[in-house]
């Protein structure tokens, strides 16, 4: 029996603090080890605590399209951003207020209608 992995999300465990700038980058490359191109694609991250609550939300999208697609007060805008195989987040120490503990999260990246999760 032949297997196709269709699940290309991988899982990634972020460490922040309080109060700091969050700002790391991932490399994304294609399977001939060229710089993966982002053309076209937008991102959202949400950050869940353990009600399963968004407390803060990353997003490639600039202040009017969050507000078009009602994401709410919690996302920033811009604070994904792409580049020739590379996908930044960056949020500001002011935002980063989250209390001690463990938060889960899932990146979202979307070209056209199609959708897929690339960590969690």
């Amino acid at each position: 029996m032949t297997k196709i992995k269709t699940d290309i999300a991988s899982r990634t465990d972020f460490e922040a603090r309080k109060g700091d700038t969050f700002d790391p980058s991932i490399s994304v490359k294609n399977v001939d080890k060229t710089d993966f191109v982002f053309t076209n694609y937008v991102a959202k991250m949400d950050v869940v605590n353990s009600s399963d609550t968004v407390v803060l939300g990353f997003t490639s999208h600039n202040a009017s399209e969050i507000t078009a697609a009602g994401y709410g007060s919690v996302y920033k805008p811009e604070s994904i951003t792409f580049s020739t195989g590379k996908i930044t987040f960056n949020m500001a120490a002011e935002h980063m207020q989250l209390a001690q503990g463990s938060y889960r999260y899932d990146l979202q990246l979307s070209v056209g209608t199609t959708v897929k999760t690339w960590l969690y």
